[in-house]
Formats: structure tokens, C-alpha cells, sequence
């Protein structure tokens, strides 16, 4: 054997033999550490905390903004590596705009029950759900109507234990019928998808948008849709085709815990015959959108049980006018309030605010039983003075009259003006508070255009039915010497935000 062929066998046994030596070293350091860390506090945390935790640290994923590295906290030790892989509720979310968690995350949830989301139509996981129809809890995903299409193939067409679903198509697109059986789902939320109508039953949210002809439920599909779903919280139907057929329910739907019902629709008869066949409770939130007037006419009355509910309420005392909508407000709602709990009803159009209605109000709503108004930047430019008039000869016992943005003219030579038919010789006898604009706005040029006007008014009134207080918010020019002249007539003035 050659000399050098020789030293270089002697050379690879010393190194084999100094690995082996470095190794012992190295596993015992490791194992040293290892004892550290589990005598660390940090350490001592139960494993169902940290599992808690954890479940927070998901959601990261699916924030806007997410983190750079938002599995680092699986990496941290051995034990916390450990601890999130042996929990597959962990990972139930299935985000199938991410296609490397998606496809991951369904492995790790080995065989808990998962929810399939999409926080994003950019991207998209083509995988078979098929397999684990059994597991999935809930549908939540907004896609094209192709990647709907696949979507919806791999899930394929029985879930038995899915109990909520939200499909929407992103807009413009084409309607889809998917179907479907769902003998599970409570919460039922479709966007431009259609479902086979007459196996859904037993809902407490329904929510139906953007189905145009031949997929939308006729208004007895519907009707028979809610009569199976007497626990329905919630009902929101949108821009859907509801053909009003000869096979309209001849009987009353009773909906005693829904808190919430917005409709919206084109056909013309939809509403008033929707309404006229459910009874909802008086604390529900009733909004109705429709493009006219005359097609929203016949729904007011035809809604008589939850307008008496209304009448009979003691919460219910604020009347609101914008110039696309009339509403009706809680008593405990604060001024200019945009909390949607304290609406109680809201009438919206695509157009402002059509004489007839206020006819249609003071004959639908007991009027007289209102204690506050609001009326919203520029509503009093669309409605004549003797409209206005006979609306407020409807509600005497109004004390707080709040008035924003607009013309303001009319209003105060109603409110000046004697009636000798009203009580106490003025319309709204009870009126002791007025307030001009509201937080957030500015009336400009408000002290050179009406200052005079609100002095003319409250100095007529005086000898009536005095204004008690008189509140201004953020109204340019109004100061404390430019309302001195006003401190004779009224008792209180308030100047929030003044500015010149």
C-alpha cells in the first residue's frame, strides 16, 4: 500500500474518532439547555393556557397587515412546537386564498371540525374538500364566479354537519345554483348564489342578495322559508327577484325573536307582501329601501302589526327626516345618534323625500306621541310649507326640535306663526328646546343669514309657548355678544364650538 494512501485511512480514523467525542459535548450542552428551559416560568404554563393562547396567535394569519413571520411562535422551543401540533383546533381555519396554510393547515387539523374562509379572491386553493365534507362547520368565501364554480364542485353536494354558509360572487358576475343539501345550517348567507330553496329550514339568519330571475325564492318560497324557521333572528333580503306568484301564504308568519329586518327589492308588490304576511315584534329594526314612493306606499300599512307595537311603545319617541329617509329612534338614543340599536325603523328611497309620505305618516304612526325631531341637512328644501305644517300640527307634544344643515325660512316662520286651532296658539306647544346644526358639521354664515330669523321666532313665541333653550353648534358668527338680543326671550343659550 502506498505511503500516502496509508496516512490519509489514519486521518479519516482520528476525525471519525474526534466526531464522536464532539458529539457527547454537544448532546449533553442540548440536554442541559433543554432541563433550563423547562425550569423556566415561562415553562410551567399549562398546556390547555398555552393552547389558548396559541388559538390568538392563529388569527394573525388572517389580519390585513399580518406579521412578517406569523408561525414564529411555533418555533420558539420543542415544547410550544409540540403543544400547537398536537392541537388541531388550531389550525380549523382553512383560508383557501392561501394556498400553502391552506394545504398544510388541512393536514394539522387532522380530524376536527373546520371552517373554510377566503380573505381574498386574488388567489385560490384547488384541493377536494370532498373528503372532509363530515368536518366542515362553516363556509365563509367571496370569489370569482369560475373559481365559484371549482370552489363549489370540490365540495361537493352533501354536508351534513355544516352549520353556517356565506357564498358571495364578487359583483358583475353571473348567477350560480348551487345544489346543495344543508339540513345543519342556522346561518344562511348567499350573494349572486342560489341554494334549492325548499330545503331550508330551522334558520336563525338569512341574508339574500343579488339573485336576479329564475334563481331569487318567489315571496312563497320565501314565506314557506320563514314559517320552517320560527327562532329567525335576523333577515336581510337585497336586490332579488322574488316573483310574487299565485301561490301567495294566506297566513301569518309569527318571527318573535327577530331584532333585525332589511328589505329591499325591486318588484313593486315584494315588500307589502312580505310584510303582510310575517308579525315581528315591536323592538325589531325595520329598514325598507325601494326606488319610489308608490312602490313602498302599501307597505307601510300592510305592516299594522308592528306599526301598532310601535304606537303602544314608550321607547320609541324621535322622529328623524334626511332627504332619502324617515326614521324612528329610541327614546335613550343620543342626539344625531348612528348607532344602528337605536334605530327602530328606517324608510329609505333613491330619491328625496316624496310629499304623500308625510300623508302616510300622520295617518300610519300616532304621531302625537313624538317628543323630539330631527331634521338632517337639506330635507326642508324638497317639502312645501303646508306639508310641513300639517305634520307638525300631528305632534304637539314634541319638546326638543333639532334642526342641521338647511333652509331655514320656512321653519321658523311655522314655528312663529300663530294657529289659533293649535294648543296654546302655536304649532308644537310643547316645544322648549331648538338646536341648530350638529357635532361634526359647520354652519357657516349662520349668524348673518338666520340670527334674526331664530330672534323673531322665539320673540313670537314667547308670548305663547316660549323656547327655554336655545343651542347652537358650531355655527360661524354666533358668540356671546352676537346673541346678547336673544337672552330676553330665551332663558338658557348654549354656544358649542363657536368660531367667527
Amino acid at each position: 500500500m502506498p505511503p500516502s494512501s496509508c496516512g490519509g485511512a489514519r486521518e479519516d480514523g482520528i476525525r471519525a474518532e474526534l466526531q464522536d467525542q464532539e458529539k457527547y459535548p454537544i448532546q449533553l450542552i442540548s440536554t442541559v439547555r433543554l432541563s433550563l428551559n423547562e425550569l423556566a416560568p415561562i415553562s410551567t404554563l399549562p398546556s390547555e393556557l398555552l393552547e389558548r393562547i396559541f388559538d390568538s396567535c392563529v388569527c394573525w394569519i388572517y389580519w390585513f397587515r399580518k406579521p412578517d413571520h406569523c408561525l414564529a411562535w411555533t418555533q420558539v422551543c420543542t415544547r410550544w412546537r409540540r403543544v400547537a401540533l398536537d392541537s388541531p383546533r388550531l389550525w380549523r381555519y382553512i383560508d383557501i386564498s392561501h394556498s400553502h396554510f391552506a394545504a398544510e393547515f388541512l393536514v394539522r387539523s387532522r380530524s376536527a371540525p373546520i371552517c373554510i374562509v377566503s380573505h381574498s379572491a386574488e388567489r385560490f386553493f384547488i384541493d377536494s374538500f370532498h373528503p372532509h365534507r363530515g368536518r366542515l362547520r362553516s363556509i365563509d368565501v367571496i370569489l370569482r364566479f369560475n373559481d365559484m364554480q371549482e370552489f363549489l364542485s370540490s365540495v361537493g353536494p352533501e354536508l351534513p354537519n355544516l352549520t353556517s354558509l356565506y357564498l358571495a360572487l364578487l359583483p358583475c358576475s353571473r348567477n350560480i345554483l348551487y345544489d346543495v343539501r344543508i339540513p345543519s345550517v342556522r346561518q344562511l348567507a348567499l350573494d349572486g348564489v342560489a341554494v334549492p330553496w325548499d330545503f331550508c329550514s330551522d334558520l336563525t339568519h338569512l341574508s339574500l342578495r343579488r339573485l336576479g330571475e329564475g334563481f331569487s325564492p318567489s315571496v312563497y318560497q320565501l314565506g314557506s322559508i320563514l314559517e320552517r324557521s320560527p327562532q329567525l333572528e335576523c333577515l336581510q333580503v337585497e336586490n332579488i327577484f322574488a316573483a310574487v306568484s299565485d301561490r301567495v301564504p294566506d297566513f301569518i308568519v309569527a318571527l318573535p325573536r327577530l331584532h333585525k329586518l332589511t328589505l329591499f327589492s325591486q318588484p313593486p308588490q315584494f315588500i307589502s307582501y312580505l310584510l303582510a304576511g310575517i308579525s315581528i315584534p315591536s323592538s325589531a329594526k325595520l329598514q325598507l329601501t325601494c326606488p319610489s314612493f308608490d312602490q313602498i306606499s302599501a307597505s307601510i300599512p300592510r305592516c299594522t302589526e308592528h306599526i301598532q307595537n310601535l304606537d303602544t311603545s314608550t321607547d320609541v319617541t324621535i322622529l328623524r327626516l334626511r332627504r332619502w329617509s324617515v326614521q324612528l329612534l329610541r327614546q335613550t338614543s343620543s342626539p344625531w345618534s348612528e348607532d344602528l340599536s337605536d334605530t327602530s325603523l328606517s324608510i329609505t328611497f333613491l330619491s328625496p323625500l316624496p310629499t304623500p309620505l308625510f300623508h302616510s305618516l300622520r295617518h300610519s304612526f300616532d304621531l302625537s306621541r313624538l317628543t323630539g325631531v330631527e331634521l338632517d341637512a337639506g330635507v326642508l328644501g324638497d317639502v312645501s310649507m303646508s306639508t310641513m305644517e300639517d305634520l307638525f300640527a300631528a305632534m304637539p307634544c314634541i319638546t326638543t326640535l333639532r334642526v342641521a344643515l338647511t333652509e331655514l325660512g320656512m321653519l321658523l316662520a311655522l314655528l312663529g306663526k300663530p294657529v289659533s286651532s293649535a294648543p296654546g296658539g302655536m304649532l308644537c306647544p310643547s316645544l322648549n328646546r331648538l338646536s341648530f346644526s350638529r357635532p361634526g358639521d359647520v354652519w357657516w354664515a349662520f349668524a348673518e343669514c338666520w340670527l334674526q330669523s331664530v330672534q323673531t321666532c322665539v320673540q313670537d313665541r314667547m308670548q305663547h309657548v316660549p323656547i327655554r333653550v336655545l343651542e347652537f353648534i358650531r355655527c360661524q358668527g354666533i358668540s356671546v355678544q352676537t346673541v346678547e338680543p336673544l337672552a330676553k326671550f330665551v332663558e338658557n343659550i348654549i354656544i358649542l364650538d363657536s368660531f367667527e
